[in-house]
């Protein structure tokens, strides 16, 4: 059998917090010593007490209940929402189809000479799914954020040759002013070359933003993608 750590491994297995939610200390006990013999270990938080409330859960990454009978499991569950974070339930061979038609969105383990390995191997693919999920989430939130950029920069390339224009003007009437200097104040020339000066820093700016531009446009034209996309028209077209 793989390695727990070999399995799950962002984040790392020892940063992880696994709650054992049960009535059994035994069931507490053997789940904790199969996981002892892996390389990798998780921290654990105990719930054993029968009695006592654990509402609000602990901070955790991961339930796993067990040893808690049939008619005590779903207060149980109820308390632990399992819809808030991973959760798995192992429940006796002989109570499982009745937990499964109550809970028929449960991850469900028969707890018979196999559930420890067995609660392994679904903890690590809960917690893999769990974290891409995660990343999926996170990327939408990174693209959502993005897109104002997005929009703001094709609305720069869409008013390109306005902007163009504009400097063009206020370059080309502070040149035609400026081939006069003494008609006018010492101070009012200064502000001329000011304004000549960054016209042409602005349109050399400009000329570095249509030249990313092109090459862009360059890139994305050579990309191994771009030369699928004909061939597979064609291919389309002549039914080859």
């Amino acid at each position: 059998m793989d390695s727990w750590q070999g399995r799950v491994n962002s984040p790392a297995v020892s940063e992880l917090t696994i709650a054992v939610v049960s009535h059994e200390l035994e069931f507490a006990r053997s789940l904790m010593d199969r996981w002892h013999a892996e390389r990798a270990i998780p921290k654990f938080v105990l719930l054993v007490d029968a009695e006592a409330p654990f509402n609000p859960l602990p901070e955790c990454d991961l339930v796993v209940v067990g040893g808690v009978s049939a008619e005590r499991l779903s207060p149980v569950l109820k308390l632990l929402n399992p819809s808030a974070r991973p959760l798995i339930c192992v429940t006796a061979v002989g109570e499982y189809q009745q937990v499964r038609e109550s809970f028929p969105h449960l991850l469900l383990l028969r707890r018979d000479e196999f559930w420890t390995d067995n609660v392994l191997v679904l903890a690590s693919e809960c917690m893999r799914r769990h974290h891409t999920v995660a990343r999926a989430q996170r990327a939408e939130q990174m693209l959502t954020a993005n897109q104002g950029y997005v929009t703001l920069g094709k609305y720069v390339v869409e008013m390109r040759h306005n902007i163009n224009n504009a400097l063009t003007s206020v370059l080309g009437n502070a040149e035609l002013l400026l081939l006069t200097p003494e008609s006018f104040p010492g101070e009012a020339c200064d502000q001329l070359r000011t304004i000549r000066n960054t016209a042409l820093r602005l349109h050399e700016i400009m000329q570095r933003f249509w030249s990313l531009e092109a090459e862009m446009q360059t890139v994305a034209r050579n990309s191994p993608e771009a030369e699928k996309l004909p061939r597979a028209v064609g291919a389309r077209q002549f039914g080859t």
